[in-house]
């Protein structure tokens, strides 16, 4: 409806309860449905850990808490509830189905120095002072390549914040809290591609807030203690890229109009600018996964699958140039051995895996081999196009090793584009 109810509204709403406003004077005019979004953002909060503490409820406020968010969040079970979804619509009964999620390994020490606390998955290997802040520079405009994919990036504040573990969810909480409710995530995933050490995926289909806030929930542990992973998200209106990176060092890309409103949650969290904010990437430092994967817990997911998930959820594309191979320098390496892994739909209604070993002159070469590949062993009526969901290259040795006895001791055609093997990773039924 109007734009005071609209669920903008109640973004910039949640955002400033966190810093502190009294929030049930300005929802007075709120729609249900405002506050239903508020609501669950809220929750999000409190969830999350290391959100601002300091304010206090009015006593409308703690009204408000008592006759809209405890009846909304009674269905879905109390906070902190690893089982909550928030895509769950406020009310509504979920099936009696164990959600998919990640958990840290319990067996993993954490680090801390001092009042840091640093992620389970990165973490200083030498002696330091480290420094909780923020360092802050001013970027001209320009482009971020000639390809026309990106509209020029505007004049820009940049942060990089340095915080401790614990309060790093509360703190990227806020600041998507400023977001509009449609965006462009970003996920950097250390790879298994022979050329290149990570894959940078990003969505060039706008998603809603409450997706991106999905995953970042169902796979909490993955995003703020994996030290081998990267995400964030971007908007062009206003332009601002928030990433938080493999170090869990926070960067951010405001343009000037929303400068204040990213300094207010930095001074929530009692942030403050100097020259020298220290994390573990600081000092000698070692990175590792954190995720525990079990065989009698089969809800709990491994990176490949989350990975696999958010790409499907979030729309992700690896951020490469599809038609070339080059390496991480550039250098372009011409036909090279692909190992890709390809989905289909089962007769269960589950997904089939295939893993196919290809020779191609570029990725979008080696997933339409592998395409059709399954396609011939497919049934006519099986409408749905089968997905690569991942495609790495692989070194010559990898690669004889794979094939084994199926590789010629001619092997001239290794420079060649080719299907060389195909394998079931699962049953019929799926």
């Amino acid at each position: 409806g109007s734009p005071s109810s609209s669920p903008a509204a109640a973004l910039a709403i949640w955002s400033g309860w966190s810093l502190g406003i009294d929030v049930a004077r300005v929802t007075a005019s709120f729609s249900t449905k405002a506050i239903e979004v508020l609501v669950l953002l809220t929750a999000t909060a409190i969830i999350l850990p290391g959100a601002p503490k300091s304010f206090e409820l009015s006593d409308k406020s703690l009204v408000v808490w008592s006759t809209l968010v405890s009846p909304l969040l009674a269905p879905i079970g109390p906070i902190g509830d690893d089982t909550l979804r928030l895509s769950a619509k406020a009310g509504d009964q979920e099936d009696q189905v164990t959600p998919e999620r990640c958990e840290a390994d319990p067996t993993i020490e954490r680090v801390a120095v001092d009042e840091m606390v640093f992620p389970l998955g990165v973490y200083p290997i030498e002696p330091m002072e480290p420094k909780q802040g923020f360092t802050l520079e001013f970027e001209s405009a320009d482009g971020d390549d000639d390809s026309g994919d990106w509209e020029e990036w505007p004049d820009r504040y940049v942060y990089d914040i340095v915080i401790s573990a614990e309060r790093l969810p509360g703190l990227v909480q806020s600041l998507l809290a400023l977001m509009p409710q449609r965006l462009f995530p970003i996920l950097d995933v250390l790879g298994r591609d022979a050329f290149r050490e990570i894959d940078p995926y990003i969505s060039y289909e706008r998603i809603g807030l409450d997706h991106l806030l999905d995953g970042l929930i169902r796979f909490r542990d993955f995003f703020f203690e994996d030290g081998l992973i990267g995400f964030g998200a971007m908007s062009d209106s206003p332009f601002l890229y928030i990433f938080v990176d493999e170090h869990k060092i926070v960067t951010v890309r405001a343009e000037p109009l929303i400068r204040d409103r990213v300094e207010s949650v930095l001074r929530a969290f009692e942030l403050k600018e100097r020259e020298d904010p220290a994390g573990a990437d600081a000092v000698a430092h070692e990175h590792r996964g954190i995720l525990r994967v079990s065989e009698d817990r089969p809800d709990l997911l491994g990176v490949d699958e989350i990975v696999e998930r958010l790409r499907d959820d979030w729309r992700l594309l690896l951020n490469v140039d599809p038609e070339q191979n080059n390496d991480d320098r550039g250098k372009p390496l011409g036909v090279t051995p692909w190992r890709c892994l390809v989905r289909t739909p089962g007769k269960s209604g589950m997904s089939r895996y295939a893993e196919i070993l290809v020779t191609a002159g570029c990725l979008r070469e080696a997933e339409d081999l592998a395409v059709d590949s399954i396609l011939t062993d497919m049934e006519v009526e099986e409408l749905e196009e089968p997905q690569v969901v991942a495609a790495d290259r692989l070194g010559p040795k990898e690669f004889t090793k794979e094939l084994g006895s199926e590789l010629t001791k001619d092997q001239s055609e290794l420079g060649q584009p080719k299907i060389w093997a195909q394998r079931w990773l699962t049953d019929e039924s799926g």
